[in-house]
């Protein structure tokens, strides 16, 4: 008979740490079906992050490394990380972003499990509404947020075993993907309308991704990315700084570098606009991060990697073009950060003409360069100009400048008006997707401000293109929650200078 070892731990726990006694616990999560008492449960959850500050430990001090896992950025001084360098002979820096490996999802009881089946998050819809939903993606959402992997879509597309990984990545991609689904999808799945759909996609994936015990960060950041809830976790995992700075860091494959560049870019996307939106501060400042922007290639890293089965089922033929679009709106982005920081901040800063007309320079040969073609440029635009119809800013701003500012903005307004009409006569708003809804808000400003003019016929041509922009709003409403809002808004804006005329 084999003589039995008896199992030491790698990390002793606190009660057998403040005896000083050898500990023989396990971190091994316990078989499915295995009762799990409260304190062993939390036992295990302690041994495990201790583990977790271990491995970081070790990763840093390149005991081991390893190229799969999930990446993870220490911080800098002084962090409390710093400590690794104090106990390290090396005098040069070290590679904050390490990779570590994937732990072992969190065990779900009974209980947790019942209830995400209740939930409804392990039911997938109909095949074909499945393969609707993945080429929806493919062709509308991937192109301008190219944060997956197209080997895993098609590993989505038919998966041997889905695991709650796979679904949590399933119904994220859902939720952005139900706005291009046809009709016939949703209401296949007994749905009362699009929006339904989408909501309840948005329900399980929260679900999951609040109690599915998932710890594949790059898995939650993807969908967090698509849930909008993404920013703690790219910083947590350091995709603001380049881990290849002063040599190539050996922790990252080929292969996964355009990922993350992609992933961190799309971050960026998110926070900016968002913030010009919402009016709320800037989260990520490029001045603080050294990560360099995703090119097309990087866009294209993965289309070798798949099938030519799938690649002509999902792929839009145009992708190339597509990726190039991308880019260039990556850098737009990076624009819009300068037009932010420049005009609209809330500290006692008096910026210098020279600033605005370097940035008002970056701004032209941007449209110079995509030969104005884009409604996300024009928004920058006139958010850009806007300031300059105040007369209490700069006022060194003379008075025929600031009337050509305001041509200017009457010009990319008009043109916004003139998009939505061909949209709608193209049949094409269907299509649009949920950054529609605040690429028109600035425009709307500038024909609302237009209504209050003193001449009657051009106060009336300005509320007549106000109402353009509100009725494709409306229609933006079906899918996008923040149209439904925006209409609000400015429904009640309307009334306010409509009272303010009959008053005068």
């Amino acid at each position: 008979m084999p003589v039995q070892r008896r199992h030491r731990s790698a990390v002793a726990c606190h009660p057998c740490r403040q005896r000083k006694a050898r500990c023989n616990a396990r971190t091994d999560p316990p078989p499915p079906d295995a009762a799990v008492l409260p304190g062993d449960a939390e036992r295990r959850r302690n041994l495990q992050v201790e583990q977790i500050g271990a491995d970081i430990s070790l990763a840093l001090q390149e005991v081991y490394v390893t190229k799969t896992g999930t990446s993870y950025y220490a911080g800098e001084v002084p962090a409390a990380i710093t400590a690794v360098d104090a106990c390290s002979q090396a005098q040069q820096p070290k590679q904050r972003q390490v990779v570590l490996k994937t732990y072992i999802p969190t065990t779900l009881s009974q209980l947790d499990y019942k209830y995400l089946e209740q939930k409804g998050v392990h039911t997938r819809p109909q095949t074909t509404t499945c393969q609707e939903i993945l080429r929806a993606y493919c062709h509308h959402v991937h192109p301008i947020l190219p944060i997956i992997d197209l080997v895993k879509i098609q590993e989505l597309d038919a998966p041997p075993s889905i695991q709650i990984g796979d679904m949590l990545l399933f119904w994220s991609i859902a939720v952005a993907a139900v706005n291009f689904v046809p009709s016939e999808a949703w209401k296949a799945e007994k749905f009362a309308s699009r929006k339904e759909m989408k909501e309840v996609a948005y329900l399980r994936a929260k679900c999951l991704y609040d109690n599915g015990g998932e710890t594949d960060k790059e898995l939650l950041l993807q969908s967090a990315l698509l849930l909008g809830i993404a920013l703690n976790l790219c910083q947590i995992m350091g995709l603001h700084r380049n881990s290849d700075i002063g040599n190539l860091n050996p922790r990252f494959t080929d292969g996964k570098r355009p990922l993350l560049r992609r992933l961190w870019a799309s971050c960026v996307f998110r926070d900016h606009w968002l913030s010009l939106t919402l009016g709320r501060p800037q989260r990520l400042r490029l001045n603080e991060c050294d990560m360099p922007f995703p090119t097309v290639e990087d866009v294209l890293s993965d289309l070798t990697d798949i099938a030519a089965g799938f690649r002509a089922t999902y792929v839009p033929p145009d992708l190339e073009q597509l990726a190039e679009d991308w880019t260039q709106l990556m850098h737009l982005s990076r624009l819009l950060e300068d037009v932010l920081g420049l005009c609209y901040q809330q500290v006692n800063y008096s910026p210098t003409m020279a600033e605005y007309e370097t940035l008002e320079q970056n701004l032209l040969q941007f449209r110079e360069d995509i030969r104005d073609r884009r409604q996300t440029q024009r928004a920058v635009l006139i958010t850009f100009f806007r300031p300059f119809t105040l007369s209490a800013f700069l006022p060194e701003v003379g008075e025929s400048r600031r009337r050509n500012i305001q041509i200017s903005l009457n010009e990319a307004a008009n043109k916004t008006c003139h998009l939505l009409d061909c949209m709608a006569r193209e049949m094409l708003v269907g299509f649009a997707g949920p950054m529609t809804p605040p690429l028109l808000v600035p425009a709307m400003h500038i024909h609302l401000l237009n209504c209050k003019a003193t001449d009657a016929l051009s106060s009336r041509l300005s509320f007549n293109k106000l109402e353009v922009c509100v009725t494709v709003m409306r229609e933006l409403s079906k899918a996008h929650t923040s149209a439904t809002m925006f209409c609000g808004l400015f429904r009640e804006a309307v009334q306010r200078v409509l009272s303010g005329r009959r008053s005068t």
